[in-house]
């Protein structure tokens, strides 16, 4: 478009749309660039991503192990107390038992001891003496 005046004014129009796409552009590829470094300082620090991802498989090989160790010492723990427990309930009743036992048998010597009185031979012999009570058992 001339004017016929003046000088020629040259109008285009404005693409925010190219501004858009070419900033989205730099934008990927600062980031790819970052993330280039980042990588090349993580492989000259020495971090390795196959030793790494080996050592952690290691380990969760080694954590499921430990694992399973601790459910097996948890279950035998669990035996031992109930074994523990019992032994003591069966003392407990053992103890009973014999003492229930031991009155029973103190009460039928009771019953069976009479008390005797008898003569002993030195009464026979002349020499004369109290009766005394003697033991039957004894």
């Amino acid at each position: 478009m001339r004017s016929p005046d003046g000088p020629n004014l040259v109008i285009r129009s404005h693409s925010p749309k190219r501004r858009f796409v070419i900033a989205g552009v730099i934008l990927v590829i600062v980031a790819l660039a970052m993330y280039i470094v980042y990588e090349y300082g993580r492989f000259n620090a020495g971090y390795d991503r196959l030793a790494a991802a080996q050592q952690r498989t290691e380990l969760e090989v080694e954590i499921e192990r430990l694992n399973r160790s601790n459910r097996e010492l948890r279950t035998h723990l669990a035996e031992l107390d109930t074994i523990r427990i019992g032994r003591a309930r069966e003392q407990a009743e053992v103890t009973r038992t014999i003492s229930d036992l031991q009155e029973q048998v103190a009460k039928q010597e009771n019953h069976r001891r009479p008390v005797v009185r008898t003569v002993r031979p030195s009464a026979w012999s002349g020499k004369g003496g109290p009766i005394q009570p003697v033991n039957p058992l004894m």
